[in-house]
């Protein structure tokens, strides 16, 4: 599932292609009867007022989604906020308003990555994490991710301390950046997604300016596969290479 739908704006007549969090499938719809919208306190209070546009209405929404497919029937909570959304006729010659629901909270998250089987747990639940802080947290969904690179670094073999010890005797740890970069040859060849999901890492870390949507839908998409590279089992062709070798390669 892209990441982008877990925060894009939808109309209730336009639902994206959300992934249930049981069966996997992209067969989420909202529960009609569950679905309640209420405006912010300052557009009730406003909207009487002559300089009150539709287009600054706000509001809140929420509702329950479930799994189209009778064998599951899963139930997600969805709540967010409401938007105007400007809208134009076909000959563009009329203007109106309609509301646009954007998606803050899901509960249980809905399955963003669609992890190996040999995918440690613990790297299992973090994935978990970062598809339910997207919509509303992205720079803590950075920080998890950034968690998420140490651990795919151990699952490789790359060392968290050097060798030699300090002064005082105690060993001494490596950075992020000197694990991707002094165990290169151990991460080909993928050391760039590494080295590219560290500068996110420390950009979502350190502050300053906000963390992209765009970046976060990059960054979702080297994980999977730096994940898959890492965990995903290749099959076993040697018995195959051989048929064809003995039936006709050069005796």
């Amino acid at each position: 599932m892209r990441p982008k739908l877990l925060y894009s704006t939808f109309r209730r007549n336009d639902l994206p292609a959300w992934r249930c969090p049981t069966c996997l499938n992209e067969t989420l719809e909202i529960v009609p009867e569950s679905f309640k919208i209420a405006e912010t306190s300052e557009t009730a209070t406003c909207r009487d007022e002559l300089w009150f546009d539709e287009e600054m209405a706000k509001g809140v929404f929420s509702c329950l989604l479930r799994c189209s497919r009778q064998a599951c029937r899963e139930h997600v909570a969805l709540s967010g906020q409401v938007i105007s959304l400007e809208t134009f006729n076909d000959e563009m010659t009329e203007r109106w308003y309609e509301s646009g629901y954007r998606p803050i909270h899901f509960y249980p998250p809905l399955p963003l990555f669609q992890p190996p089987d040999k995918c440690p747990e613990e790297i299992f639940d973090m994935l978990a994490e970062i598809s339910a802080l997207i919509p509303a947290h992205r720079a803590s969904a950075v920080n998890i991710m950034r968690t998420v690179l140490e651990i795919m670094l151990d699952s490789i073999g790359v060392p968290r301390e050097k060798t030699e010890l300090n002064k005082k005797g105690k060993k001494i740890r490596l950075t992020t950046h000197e694990r991707i970069c002094d165990y290169s040859a151990m991460l080909e060849p993928k050391n760039e997604a590494f080295m590219a999901l560290k500068w996110l890492g420390n950009h979502g870390s350190h502050g300053g300016s906000k963390v992209t949507r765009s970046a976060i839908d990059d960054a979702c998409v080297v994980i999977e596969d730096l994940i898959e590279f890492i965990f995903s089992e290749s099959p076993d062709v040697k018995e195959n290479i051989a048929r064809i070798n003995c039936a006709y390669a050069p005796k």
